[in-house]
């Protein structure tokens, strides 16, 4: 079964709100979560023995990790499209996932688990500086 980017997109937003919960809400969990409710990942993919070595918090990803994870799970892609997941440095690091929701005139938008003190919880927000991202991939299952 194939999934359209604006069920991607519209799939994310639902989660708009959610309270940030490590683990559970966070960056990486929400594209797991969004592609899990989608079915938007290859068959088994999940229950493959290679993801076993991904068990436990984000933050133990070291950003090769993160990036083998990345490309058993989804499709490297060269163009961003709505519904797209983008790894993204913070700190000179590449440690932040986010799924593209919009793309009016030069401005990118994601859905992501935001963990800052003044706002914990997943949200949706512009893309200040796109030289921040390090990779796209799309989901396997995605319309072509």
């Amino acid at each position: 079964m194939e999934v359209a980017r604006e069920q991607i997109v519209a799939e994310a937003r639902k989660w708009l709100g959610t309270p940030w919960v490590h683990g559970v809400t966070d960056c990486a969990q929400l594209v797991m979560n969004v592609g899990k409710d989608l079915s938007a990942f290859r068959p088994g993919a999940l229950e493959d023995p290679f993801m076993r070595q991904f068990d436990g918090y984000p933050e133990t990803y070291i950003p090769k990790r993160m990036i083998k994870a990345l490309n058993f799970l989804l499709v490297r892609t060269d163009e961003t499209k709505l519904g797209d997941v983008c790894l993204f440095f913070i700190k000179g690091s590449p440690q932040h996932l986010g799924i593209i929701s919009r793309r009016p005139g030069d401005h990118m938008y994601i859905i992501h688990g935001f963990n800052k003190p003044s706002m914990m919880m997943v949200v949706e927000s512009r893309i200040i500086n796109p030289g921040h991202i390090l990779g796209t991939w799309q989901f396997p299952m995605v319309e072509k």
